[in-house]
């Protein structure tokens, strides 16, 4: 999905949305354009490849995934201060398990 406009700047706006399956137990991350934009002390942007990089292998927790990426984005930036605010969530979407399967009297004990 491409870059849009920001939220509440102009009435009446419709913004696209789309639909995703996850799989069971999938983990998402939200983050705001202040992450793709933080700067080096060299003038280059964070950008999506450095995003990617910072994500890359086995992460335990959402508390994981955020420690992973703020530090990638600290080393990236070294003194080099924020262009623009960021905001980074990181959601950890587990399957309920179903007791509906089961009767009531044998849900309490699975």
């Amino acid at each position: 999905m491409p870059p849009q406009l920001v939220l509440g700047i102009e009435k009446g706006v419709v913004f696209p949305s789309e639909h995703f399956d996850l799989p069971d137990n999938a983990d998402i991350v939200l983050y705001t354009d202040g992450v793709l934009d933080a700067v080096a002390p060299d003038g280059t942007r964070f950008g999506p490849e450095n995003l990617d990089d910072a994500l890359v292998g086995q992460i335990d927790s959402p508390e994981h995934c955020l420690n992973k990426l703020l530090t990638a984005l600290a080393s990236f930036r070294g003194e080099h201060e924020l262009v623009d605010d960021l905001t980074i969530v990181a959601v950890e979407i587990t399957t309920p398990q179903r007791t509906d399967l089961y009767p009531a009297h044998e849900a309490a004990d699975v």
